[in-house]
């Protein structure tokens, strides 16, 4: 019998995981919202831009490599779809990352170019 995913039992860890991300802490220092990033830029068990992406490749779930693993301390398993996942089946998600550090690049030089044009 599988048991589904409990995300609270992550809620704790929320605010110490999230706020390790590189990218989450250079979006937040240009006051960037976190509404204006696109979805598929966000962990699916954290919410938060990822700065470290990997993908369960049977499924195509991309996670933040700090949340997932975290989650599979508990339990080897994918929180969303109760198959079977250990650490070593990850996947470096290599071109999402390269396009979530242009984004977060871009947002990093609009912000300048519009504090230089405020000048």
């Amino acid at each position: 019998m599988t048991e589904s995913f409990n995300s609270s039992s992550l809620n704790s860890t929320t605010k110490s995981l999230s706020e390790i991300g590189i990218n989450a802490q250079k979006l937040q220092e240009i006051n960037f919202e976190d509404e204006d990033i696109p979805e598929k830029y966000c962990c699916n068990l954290s919410g938060a831009i990822m700065t470290d992406p990997v993908c369960d490749p049977k499924n195509n779930i991309v996670f933040e490599r700090a949340w997932i693993l975290r989650a599979l301390e508990s339990k080897a398993i994918n929180p969303y779809t109760n198959t079977p996942l250990l650490p070593d089946d990850l996947v470096n998600a290599s071109e999402l990352k390269k396009e979530i550090d242009d984004f977060v690049e871009e947002q990093i030089n609009k912000s300048s170019d519009q504090t230089r044009l405020a000048m």
